[in-house]
């Protein structure tokens, strides 16, 4: 069985774009409940061997201290102090390196060579630029926009209609979480610390990606995909995957650690 989710058209959120306009405790998914039925109109697209949730994954029943809320399927900090992001931040994560070639070689076997060679791609949040480098050949443009360091301008990521935009431990960072779709792209691929089920703050305060300031997001795959379809329906989802705790995961864990999703806009929501 294929569970289907209705919800609203596309938002634009004109000048919050990676700025602190507008933050997670004034954008409120909330309002926009997501609705499950069993009807599959609209999804023709969808892969009939996706893994859908039988119930929207929410951790509502959660109760939160002050400085934390419910945002539709995610928990959010509502009031962030400023966190600091220098090139010291952008050198400091070891793995960064070998990250680089799996996520490449993980795009290519869902996009194919002829498809990657038409596409632009953009790094969001690109940090030393080894992704960038990576994947220079093996894209037609390859360009990286970061806070601090080399970057295109903002103007410039906002303005020009890419093939691939790819946010790889980013979208956790950001105040504002729809600043995804203020970006013109027609693929993404969006990499995410995996928020565990549990019963109690108290036990999310333990999880090793708990970083107040810094992860003012706490997302998981599946709450993920229902926002970006609820956001814009016309958003298809084409694979998810937690390949790179092959790195970045004690071989004994029995929890994924980090979660990808690579999702296509349809035609007529890349305009």
């Amino acid at each position: 069985m294929r569970i289907n989710l209705t919800g609203v058209g596309h938002l634009t959120i004109p000048g919050a774009v990676f700025g602190h306009e507008g933050g997670p405790g004034s954008t409120d998914f909330a309002n926009r409940p997501i609705r499950w039925t069993e009807n599959e109109d609209g999804w023709q697209n969808i892969p009939s061997c996706w893994p859908w949730p039988q119930e929207p994954w929410r951790q509502n029943d959660i109760k939160l201290p002050d400085g934390w809320r419910h945002n539709g399927p995610f928990i959010c900090q509502t009031n962030p102090l400023p966190f600091v992001y220098d090139e010291n931040y952008n050198t400091k994560w070891g793995t960064n390196d070998l990250m680089a070639g799996l996520r490449l070689g993980w795009l290519a076997s869902h996009l194919g060579r002829d498809e990657m060679q038409r596409l632009t791609v953009v790094d969001v949040g690109c940090g030393n630029g080894v992704f960038v480098k990576c994947a220079r050949n093996k894209f037609k443009r390859v360009a990286g926009y970061n806070v601090c360091g080399e970057s295109i301008s903002r103007d410039e990521l906002v303005s020009e209609h890419w093939g691939l935009v790819v946010l790889t431990d980013v979208l956790e960072h950001m105040p504002d979480i729809r600043a995804l779709f203020a970006i013109h792209w027609e693929y993404a691929m969006i990499s995410i610390p995996e928020t565990p089920r549990v019963r109690s703050f108290d036990e999310l305060m333990r999880w090793r990606h708990f970083k107040p300031n810094e992860h003012i997001w706490l997302l998981d795959w599946k709450g993920l995909t229902c926002w970006a379809l609820n956001m814009e329906p016309g958003v298809c989802p084409i694979a998810v995957s937690d390949f790179e705790d092959l790195i970045r995961t004690r071989w004994d864990s029995q929890t994924t650690n980090i979660s990808t999703l690579l999702v296509r806009r349809t035609l007529r929501n890349r305009a």
